[in-house]
């Protein structure tokens, strides 16, 4: 009985002691499991297995300004008392398409957490030791606590800086390329994020990658709304928008224009607006004929009004149809 006692008063002698030292009365864990699904799942679920199958020092990974307007990673070996804990949300026993698993080598995992989005990407490095620790966490996101880029004319702040994001995202694919699927879904985030006021170049850039086969394919009504906002005040969106009535919300489109009608009236409501290469666009249809009309009096026309807004592509154009067509005269109107 004394001896019990004695052990009691062991214990809790060594409680009082912490307290008074500022310290936490550490309860060794036993390792969840060596099967990395299973441990990674109590891992976790558990802020104090976290904790203890953490090791004493970590290497962080974090985006720090770089250049102006762009951000580069900065790794660092930090203390574990410096993690904010827990360091990862709980893992369901379910298959998650957020979360994706590579075994570097038989003692060293990788972790992609992709579940809060592309902009939002952390990765975590498990080695097996006794147990499996975590060793690393790279966290790739771009937030306004180390992104300050200059504000982009014509856009709010919020825009503007969706769409630095989405810049800085493009220059990190060659950082990284082991996220490029990734950072090519996280730009088109940004982009549409960016085009929430209906900025062209945002729009654009939206639409454009969108079809672009390297992002992930955006609805064909919010890709034509897009190229339409950037047909409101851009060259070219309304090229983009010509060619999307063409070929539709298609990548690979090879066939004959699926509504000409349509993306010959988006370049004739441009023309208007003065912009040469419209113009010279415009000509080049009418040359040979793609769309509805085949005029080439009037495509003659077009580049000479093309010529005179100082466009090259049309004086090449010319040149090279009046070599063909030299008594053909010009018609009196382009448009």
């Amino acid at each position: 009985m004394k001896n019990k006692w004695f052990s009691k008063a062991r214990v809790l002698a060594a409680l009082v002691c912490a307290a008074l030292h500022g310290q936490a009365y550490a309860v060794e864990l036993a390792c969840p499991s060596l099967d990395f699904p299973t441990f990674l799942r109590a891992f976790s679920a558990s802020e104090e297995l976290q904790r203890q199958f953490t090791a004493p020092t970590v290497r962080a990974m974090t985006l720090q300004p770089a250049q102006t307007d762009l951000v580069g990673p900065q790794t660092r070996p930090i203390d574990r008392a410096q993690l904010t804990f827990p360091v990862i949300v709980p893992v369901s026993a379910a298959p998650d398409e957020g979360l994706e698993t590579t075994f570097l080598k038989h003692d060293r995992v990788s972790l992609v957490d992709k579940r809060v989005g592309n902009s939002d990407i952390k990765v975590y490095t498990f080695t097996r030791q006794a147990c499996w620790v975590l060793s690393g966490v790279a966290d790739w996101s771009i937030t306004e606590a180390n992104f300050h880029p200059s504000l982009k004319p014509g856009m709010n702040p919020a825009d503007s800086f969706c769409y630095q994001k989405a810049m800085a995202y493009g220059t990190l694919i060659d950082v990284h390329p082991a996220l490029m699927v990734e950072f090519y879904a996280a730009m088109l985030d940004n982009f549409v994020c960016a085009a929430a006021s209906g900025n062209p170049d945002a729009s654009n850039a939206a639409a454009s990658l969108s079809l672009s086969g390297m992002a992930p394919q955006l609805p064909t009504p919010q890709v034509e709304a897009l190229f339409k906002a950037a047909a409101a005040a851009s060259v070219d969106g309304v090229l983009m928008l010509s060619l999307f009535y063409c070929d539709g919300n298609n990548i690979a489109s090879s066939g004959p224009c699926l509504d000409p009608a349509r993306a010959e009236q988006v370049l004739l409501d441009a023309a208007p607006k003065g912009w040469p290469e419209i113009a010279s666009h415009l000509g080049y249809s009418f040359e040979k004929g793609e769309l509805v009309t085949h005029d080439v009096a009037r495509a003659l026309a077009c580049y000479q009004l093309a010529i005179e807004g100082g466009s090259d592509s049309a004086r090449m154009r010319l040149e090279r149809l009046r070599k063909q067509r030299a008594d053909l005269p010009a018609a009196s109107f382009c448009y």
